[in-house]
Parts: structure tokens; C-alpha cells; sequence
């Protein structure tokens, strides 16, 4: 796959740099011998099972949480993994990791379906869709790529510059997996074109205000099978505090060091209303009558703008 490194600025001088692969824009993480071939090797090479998961997202959408609560259905507990989720990752975890994992595996990804694992595809493995509003997403992106470092520096960070400006970049489709927008079409026609594709769509906002009714609604997708009140007790030890406070330090002893002071910024706030902090109220309407006007759905809905 071709490679190159690219750099977007902002009107104000913001600037974001990016690994663009095929015109698939990637934080640049990893070599460029593995940002090339790993997506080469993932399709051809990684083996589905019948019991294997994916929950599939735009970044910042909730996956980290979602994980966690699929994880523990899918492995009949109520308890936190000791693991991190990053391991399940399709884009960044070796395919001789992600093979090695016991079943049930929940595996992870930011890709859209046309970029799945053809094994995957080919078993019709069970998907979780996880939508979010995407003033919420664009507020938890930027606090993100400003800590995220660039591979091989210390003190350069994916995106350097202000608010207005990665909003206008967002908005673009210049930052890590392209385009909000287009990567949330791209899963609606795969649910309205595969309507007998198993795809459970999970609303983040939906699930921050009653968790335990979207939780039993995963348990009956999954089959898990599990009691409701272990459903509750999943509910309850999936709060983002106790999360956050479950795996802080695996979280930094493992992921830490692509981030400014050895600090992985996961979970921070996990609320519905955050980017009310941020977005004026030209850059709301701007939103609404672009990206979330421009949204013509009747499968993934966006229930905080209903």
C-alpha cells in the first residue's frame, strides 16, 4: 500500500500530521514498514471464529467502554479484564497476537466494513456498531491527538494548535480515520444493504442514561445468556470512574509511552454534554447543518439531537 506522511493546518495555523495509507489516514504510531503491511496481513492472514465479536466505531465513540461491557458478556463475568483493550485492536495488534487470543475474542477496530477481515465478513461474525454524537466525539478527538505523540519525538504532538482550528479539520475529514461523516454512512448502508447481517447498533448517549437496558439488549444480541442481575453488576462495574480507576496503571505502564507525560488519556470524562464546554454557538449550528444535517438515516440515530 503506498505510504506517506501529510500535514493539514488549520486557518489559524493549527496543525495535524498523519500517516496516509492508501488515502487512509493513520496516527503515526508505528514504522513504516508496519503501517503498510499490517493492513495487508490483517486481511489475507487473520482467521475468524464462529463465537468472535467485533465492535466497530469511529474514534472517541466509547470502544473502551463498550469492550468491557462485551468482554464480560461474552466472558460471563462481571469483573473488569486484567488485559487492555488495544491487544484486540485489528489495526494495531500483530496478527500473531490477535490469533493467539483464546475464544471468546472481542476484537476491536476503527475500520469501516469494507476493510474487515474477509474470513470475518465470510463467517458473518457478530458486529457491534457503537454510535455518538459527533460534537461530543470532535471535543474527546481533540483533547486526544493534543497529547498524542508523534513516533520518534519527544515533544511533538499528532495535533498542535487550537480548538477552532481541528474542529475545521474534523469537520474536513483530515484527522486519524477520516471522516466522522463518511465513516458513519459507510456503516449505515451496510446495515440497510446486509439487513440479515448480524449488527447490533449501540447509541453511547442511549447507554449513559439507562446502561443496564442497553446491556440486557447486548446480552440477548450476544446470547450470552447471563442473569440480569449479573447484567447489573456489569452496569454498575462499567461506570467510567470505576473504570478508570480499574486500569489506570496498566493502562500507563502500556500505552503511556505514545502519549505526553507518559500519560494514556482514556476515559476522561465519558460524558454526554462535554462539548458544550468548547463549541460556540456558530460552530453548533455550523455542525448541525453540516455533518449531523448531512446524515440521512434510518438505522443509526442520533438520539441526543432527536
Amino acid at each position: 500500500m503506498p505510504y506517506k506522511i501529510v500535514s493539514f493546518h488549520g486557518k489559524n495555523g493549527g496543525r495535524i500530521s498523519l500517516a496516509d495509507i492508501n488515502g487512509l489516514y493513520l496516527p503515526i504510531t508505528g514504522s513504516e514498514e508496519y503501517l503498510t503491511r499490517h493492513l495487508e496481513r490483517l486481511s489475507g492472514q487473520l482467521q475468524a471464529r464462529d463465537n468472535d465479536v467485533v465492535i466497530c466505531a469511529y474514534p472517541k465513540s466509547g470502544l473502551h467502554w463498550i469492550w468491557e461491557v462485551v468482554n464480560m458478556l461474552q466472558k460471563r463475568t462481571s469483573r473488569p479484564s486484567d488485559d487492555i483493550m488495544e491487544n484486540y485492536s485489528f489495526e494495531f495488534s500483530s496478527v500473531k497476537q490477535l490469533s493467539s487470543e483464546p475464544s471468546p475474542r472481542v476484537f476491536v477496530t476503527h475500520l469501516t466494513f469494507d476493510k474487515l477481515p474477509q474470513s470475518f465478513r465470510e463467517r458473518r461474525c457478530k458486529i457491534v456498531y457503537i454510535c455518538r454524537d459527533p460534537r461530543s466525539v470532535a471535543v474527546s478527538f481533540f483533547h486526544y491527538v493534543c497529547q498524542m505523540k508523534v513516533k520518534g519525538t519527544t515533544d511533538r504532538t499528532v495535533f498542535s494548535g487550537e480548538w477552532p482550528d481541528f474542529l475545521q479539520l474534523f469537520t474536513e475529514g483530515k484527522v486519524p480515520f477520516n471522516s466522522w461523516l463518511h465513516h458513519t454512512k459507510a456503516w449505515d448502508k451496510v446495515i440497510k444493504d446486509w439487513p440479515n447481517y448480524p449488527i447490533h447498533v449501540v447509541n453511547f448517549e442511549d447507554t449513559k442514561q439507562d446502561p443496564l437496558k442497553e446491556i440486557l439488549k447486548l446480552n440477548t444480541f450476544l446470547g450470552s445468556g447471563i442473569s440480569s442481575a449479573m447484567c447489573t453488576d456489569i452496569a454498575t462495574n462499567t461506570k467510567i470512574r470505576r473504570l478508570r480507576a480499574a486500569k489506570a496503571a496498566i493502562r500507563d505502564n502500556t500505552m503511556g509511552q505514545y502519549f505526553q507525560d507518559n500519560k494514556y488519556p482514556m476515559y476522561r470524562k465519558g460524558v454526554t454534554d462535554d462539548w458544550k464546554n468548547l463549541f460556540t454557538v456558530a460552530q453548533n449550528e455550523d455542525i448541525i447543518q453540516g455533518e449531523i444535517g448531512r446524515l440521512r438515516t434510518s438505522n443509526i440515530k442520533l438520539t441526543s439531537l432527536l
